[in-house]
């Protein structure tokens, strides 16, 4: 026998010809389903939606009306003028102090704010590599609107150090 034979009547079991059944019985031009069978079937599909919304991380709808956002007063972004070109490679320890020194000092990110700064390493921009003459790690390199070096410096630098160079330039 296929296997639909012993899974189907298990789901949707034939009525039985019982007055108090047959009220029970929704039928359409389909085989006749018991409304037991549909509540199952509601509550599985429901259970399944729960589920679908929770795991695709869309969040409940806010309760109570929507409220207007009103747009707040728009501050000019800081004019970037050039390019700071951080020329660095994957096992650099300088780079790594430098990388932590740009991250967590506020001086040295005040100052960085001012520059378009940009990460280069050489197995992707191999042709800036030869551009701008780089022999080690880490380099940076101020870059102007035409692209033309501006300042240069090699070398991991203390906090001090390098905030004056980049404020100078």
């Amino acid at each position: 026998m296929p296997f639909g034979h012993y899974w189907l009547p298990m789901y949707f079991p034939q009525p039985r010809s019982t007055k108090k059944q047959d009220a029970e019985t929704v039928t359409s031009k389909g085989p006749s389903v018991s409304r037991n069978s549909l509540l199952i079937l509601v509550v599985v599909a429901a259970i399944g939606g729960v589920g679908y919304l929770y795991y695709s991380g869309v969040q409940n709808p806010p309760a109570g009306p929507a409220t207007p956002v009103r747009p707040s007063p728009v501050t000019p972004a800081p004019v970037v003028r050039e390019t700071l070109l951080f020329f660095t490679q994957p096992g650099c320890p300088p780079c790594r102090v430098m990388d932590r020194l740009m991250e967590s000092d506020p001086g040295v990110k005040a100052a960085l704010a001012r520059y378009d700064v940009q990460r280069v390493e050489p197995h992707s921009h191999a042709d800036l590599y030869q551009q701008y003459r780089v022999e080690g790690t880490p380099t940076f390199v101020i870059v102007g609107s035409d692209k033309s070096e501006v300042a240069r410096v090699i070398g991991a630098q203390d906090a001090a150090t390098f905030t004056s160079w980049l404020n100078s330039h």
